[in-house]
Order: structure tokens, then C-alpha cells, then sequence
């Protein structure tokens, strides 16, 4: 068997493989930056897989992950073959970590992600729908962005996507925001008891 096919998923890495007839479960094992092969359990009382796909979460963005599974027939290991295991390195989704209001502007901040080349910003202006659209790209240097095409009193949605140069991770937690106007100051005068602002 061996083949284990794996893509950056909601949660961490899902790793998938095709069936064989007569299996009672699957040994899955892990190589980690090209480590070595370690068997992955699915929780402290099961040593196989019984469904043909996991779910990896122990993973660190900017690590290579490569997988392999050997068949199980009534407790019985098949030959475990890591030959042209498939690699793939994991890159976490971004945290947006809050957005404040400009003039005329929302600016949108986020918190660093290992292995990020670039992020990519979305926006969905419905937030009923979230139909996200791009709208910027910053270098991984830059942890913000500064939207100036809102409008006062309009709610948005913005997602951020990481890019390593090679893939782009799942996005990041819908974030919502509304574009409020700073209220502008027209006249300061003296007044009986205090100042008055206009």
C-alpha cells in the first residue's frame, strides 16, 4: 500500500487513502522534516485508523510532513512502504488579531505566520453572504492592511489567506468589522460654564 495522499486542511492536515478490501484498520506513520517514520494513533486505546483519512493536527507551520499507511487485516501489519511518500509542508492560517478606523479608512492587523512568504486579503462586503473578493497583498514584513475603499456604517468580513510561495493556507476566521467616521471637529468656542464643541 504506502500511498497516502495529504492536503492542508481545516484543523491541521488531512491525510487520505484508498481502501482495501478485507482491512480492519490502517497503521498510519509520520516522517517530520524528513524524520523518522512514526506511527500516528488515533487516540490512547486505538493503535489503527478505521476510516480511510485523518486528520493530523499536531502539526507546526513551516515543518514538511510526509505520510505513509500500511494495511491491517484482524491485527496483522501489511508492509509498510515510504518509497515517493508525498510531501507537504503546512502553513497555518493567520490570526487577525483586531482593526481599528481611520478617516477614511479600516486598517486590518493580523499576527505572524511561520513560513509565510506573503498574505492575501479578503473581504466579503455581504455579510450574510460572505462572497469574499481579494483585495490586497502585503509581503510577510507587513502584518496589516489598510483598506480605504469602506463605506461609514457598512459592516464587512475580512479573511486572510498565507502564502509560502509554493501553496496558500486555509483562511483564516471570518473577522467582522464596521467602518465607522471619525467625527470632525468644525469650531472650539468659550462658553458660560465650560467650551463648546461643534
Amino acid at each position: 500500500m504506502g500511498i497516502a495522499t495529504p492536503e492542508i486542511a481545516d484543523g491541521g492536515i488531512k491525510v487520505s487513502w484508498d481502501a482495501v478490501d478485507s482491512a480492519t484498520g490502517y497503521a498510519l506513520y509520520r516522517s517530520v522534516d524528513g524524520g523518522d517514520w512514526l506511527q500516528i494513533k488515533p487516540d490512547e486505546d486505538a493503535l489503527y485508523i478505521e476510516d480511510t483519512f485523518y486528520i493530523d493536527e499536531n502539526v507546526e507551520s513551516g515543518k514538511a510532513y510526509a505520510y505513509a499507511v500500511a494495511v491491517v487485516i484482524n491485527e496483522s501489519r501489511g508492509i509498510l512502504n515510504t518509497d515517493n511518500a508525498p510531501v507537504i509542508k503546512y502553513i497555518a492560517p493567520a490570526k487577525i488579531t483586531g482593526a481599528i478606523n481611520g478617516s477614511n479608512y479600516s486598517k486590518i492587523s493580523w499576527a505572524a505566520v511561520e513560513g509565510a512568504v506573503s498574505y492575501d486579503v479578503y473581504r466579503a462586503d455581504d455579510i450574510e453572504n460572505a462572497q469574499e473578493t481579494l483585495i490586497g497583498t502585503v509581503d510577510s514584513q507587513q502584518l496589516s492592511y489598510i483598506d480605504n475603499s469602506v463605506e461609514a456604517g457598512k459592516t464587512y468580513v475580512y479573511t486572510i489567506k498565507v502564502n509560502d510561495g509554493e501553496k496558500t493556507s486555509v483562511s483564516s476566521d471570518g473577522f467582522k468589522h464596521t467602518f465607522l467616521t471619525i467625527p470632525q471637529i468644525k469650531s472650539i468656542a468659550n462658553a458660560y460654564g465650560g467650551i463648546t464643541f461643534t
